[in-house]
């Protein structure tokens, strides 16, 4: 993310926040009511651990992600400190190390020799806005993905990328009239590599004579199939269906009758 007085402050992908620091507890030790302490546990350690893991600091194959910080954490963790240039000490704080579900884009505008007070970071998802015809809107489907074709002459030797359609409205202006104005989130793509220009291209899927049923109606199986439950004769059956296709929240699928009722949970 940053580094202060030389040393980086990084982030680490993680739904706990490292509220604590995480180190080896003492023996004997006691916490704030007189309790004695045996260790210290819980998810914080065992997103550092995987960390660790990821990086290549296993205790020489002894570090597993137990949620237990013990010897071979505390190794594993002077071990990296070493590698980046913090003092080993065998403790992880917010001064090393800082725990996100997502990664960030960092908007503070850094200069050496300000005192460091903190970052101001958003969300990585770069969102773009285009607009299209009502007729060709039908492309671009809230839900759908797309692709993104970057780069200054946005052609097929741009770099292809994926995003997904967020909204799609309608809008009226005097000059053009109505058009359909398309949001697309992209992931971990930064505004300034977008390029002078970008297309955006979305396919449509035709499926003539399709049999479709509500998407939240498929039950899924533990072996990756599908299956409907069918209504016939006034009791429910389940059905083994084949998926074809998912268009927004319709399922294209073989495998049931026409004009058959199927449930559908509320």
């Amino acid at each position: 993310l940053v580094e202060v007085a030389g040393r980086p402050v990084v982030l680490v992908l993680g739904e706990s926040p490292l509220y604590r620091p995480l180190r080896l507890v003492a023996r004997g030790e006691r916490d704030e009511a007189g309790t004695r302490i045996a260790s210290l546990t819980g998810d914080d350690v065992a997103q550092l651990q995987r960390y660790l893991l990821d990086e290549g600091f296993d205790d020489k194959g002894r570090l597993t992600a137990d949620e237990v910080f013990g010897l071979s954490t505390q190794r594993a963790v002077k071990a990296w400190q070493k590698s980046i240039g913090h003092p080993q000490t065998g403790v992880v704080d917010a001064s090393q190390m800082v725990f996100m579900p997502r990664k960030v884009l960092v908007q503070s505008q850094l200069v050496i020799g300000q005192p460091f007070e903190g970052l101001d970071v958003s969300g990585s998802t770069t969102v773009l806005q285009a607009s299209a015809s009502t007729t060709s809107s039908r492309f671009f489907p809230v839900g759908s993905t797309v692709e993104i074709v970057t780069g200054n002459e946005a052609s097929d030797d741009g770099t292809g990328l994926t995003g997904t359609v967020t909204r799609s409205s309608r809008i009226t202006s005097p000059d053009s009239g109505p058009t359909q104005l398309i949001e697309v989130a992209v992931e971990d793509l930064a505004p300034d590599e977008l390029g002078q220009s970008v297309q955006i291209i979305g396919t449509l899927t035709r499926a003539p004579d399709a049999l479709t049923v509500p998407v939240r109606a498929l039950l899924a199986l533990s072996d990756g199939g599908w299956e409907l439950e069918v209504d016939r004769a006034g009791t429910t059956e389940r059905v083994p269906v084949e998926l074809i296709s998912v268009v927004g929240t319709t399922a294209i699928v073989a495998g049931v009758d026409e004009g058959e009722s199927v449930v559908v949970p509320r």
